[in-house]
């Protein structure tokens, strides 16, 4: 076993990139050898499905997944900083399988999080702490050039059709025009709300709000409940498939779901203490990479979404 369990709890404490999980909302499960026994069996079982992405002594977190399908974005929790990194991979009919080492893109003691790519793939909008303060942040692929986008914020999101950022800012859900930084709009007034992502069409944004997962119009109208039970947080739109992955504790533990937009289908995708959180789905809809701890360190891993 690695020792990145204490940079997790480190990590998620000071520097936000694990979910602190009211206790409230946590689950009875077994105590003593029978819950230890019961875990490792539930492990196992993730274990034969899952994927391993990424390898390293760090803490990886916060997978994104580019347009074409061959990299993922993670932000790496490591000596006191934590940067965004991307990793290629290869797919194939039912195999998932890391290309090459990790590239370090952003560097410096800052705290970068939350990456999400432009839909032509040659940029990164992520959150960070580069000004003092948790703002907004583009990255080029090209050269590692650093944009700042002037505006406080934290889970920003690119929209499909790469005009548009949704974010967060003092707890609601604001877009912003890329060509115009005085066109901001929040979609929320009241509540905690957050982790937003886009629908195909940019014309729906489903979030976290006060323990649920909710459906609003890009012009803040319907506001529509998604979940009804459990508390439900950081969605990822499949936008090829039209389903959306989640995390959940309406199980016994905090595991992967995913519902269909209208509500229905809802399914589970992993059922055991593994910790799978930050889902993200393949372009194809076909894969979900998501953090978790199934072998005693925090690691970007993959299952089947279909």
């Amino acid at each position: 076993m690695k020792s990145k369990i204490l940079i997790y709890f480190f990590a998620i404490f000071l520097f936000g990139c694990g979910e602190e999980k009211p206790s409230e909302l946590i689950p009875t499960r077994p105590s003593g050898e029978a819950r230890k026994q019961v875990e490792t069996k539930a492990v196992s079982r993730e274990l034969q499905q899952a994927i391993r992405i990424t390898t390293s002594d760090y803490y990886d977190c916060s997978p994104s997944w580019s347009p074409d399908g061959i990299r993922i974005a993670y932000a790496e929790y490591r000596k006191g900083a934590q940067n965004i990194w991307v990793v290629e991979i290869t797919t194939g009919e039912d195999k998932l399988v890391p290309a090459g080492k990790p590239v370090q893109i952003t560097t410096g003691i800052f705290v970068d999080e939350t990456p999400s790519w432009s839909p032509d793939g040659e940029r990164i909008v992520f959150s960070s702490n580069r000004n003092g303060k948790s703002g907004l942040f583009i990255v080029e692929l090209s050269d590692n050039k650093i944009i700042n986008l002037e505006q406080e914020g934290i889970y920003p999101r690119w929209s499909p059709q790469g005009d548009e950022i949704v974010f967060v800012d003092m707890n609601n859900i604001w877009t912003m025009e890329l060509s115009n930084k005085k066109s901001r709009r929040y979609l929320t007034a009241s509540g905690y709300n957050e982790f937003p992502c886009w629908s195909q069409d940019a014309e729906q944004i489903v979030f976290f709000s006060d323990g649920g997962l909710i459906m609003i119009n890009k012009d803040g109208s319907m506001r529509t409940p998604l979940t009804s039970s459990g508390w439900n947080n950081q969605p990822d739109w499949c936008l090829e498939k039209e389903r959306i992955v989640f995390v959940s504790n309406r199980g016994e533990y905090y595991d992967l779901w995913k519902i269909k937009p209208d509500g229905t289908g809802l399914a589970q995708l992993t059922d055991g203490p593994g910790q799978e959180s930050s889902p993200t789905c393949s372009p194809d809809g076909k894969w979900a990479a998501f953090q978790a701890d199934y072998e005693g360190s925090f690691d970007i891993w993959a299952i089947p979404a279909e």
